[in-house]
């Protein structure tokens, strides 16, 4: 089975959008106070507060992070369908190598349900 890789971390994620798209909104916003207000402390005290409101929706964001979904558990049933419908012996292990999924002639031919360290087959045997 083969896994997909990891695209790299960029610097466009959402929560850095997000900040910067309501840090632009702040800026245009106490602009547009200042044009038509035409006070800059006004204008000032506006842009501070969408700042200091940018910034805490930022760090509770940091405190209280979204739940990560926890890792499903992987259905075998297909996989487990197409083995007992195979002749031979099929053993399938995850990548900490464990047997997570077997048919019933690996365990005929195997005497059980041995990891493929623990196989007991002779030295020719390994290769094939």
């Amino acid at each position: 089975m083969a896994s997909v890789p990891v695209p790299p971390a960029s610097w466009a994620s959402p929560a850095r959008v997000a900040a910067l798209i309501a840090i632009v909104t702040g800026v245009a916003a106490a602009l547009v106070v200042l044009v038509m207000v035409h006070e800059p402390i006004v204008a000032a005290a506006f842009l501070a507060s969408a700042l200091v409101l940018n910034g805490g929706l930022l760090a509770f964001r940091q405190l209280f992070p979204a739940t990560v979904a926890s890792e499903t558990e992987i259905d075998w049933t297909v996989a487990r369908l197409i083995a007992d419908l195979s002749d031979s012996a099929v053993g399938v292990t995850d990548r900490a190598g464990r047997l997570v999924c077997a048919n019933a002639r690996y365990e005929l031919l195997f005497g059980g349900f041995p990891t493929p360290p623990n196989l007991p087959v002779d030295e020719a045997d390994v290769g094939r």
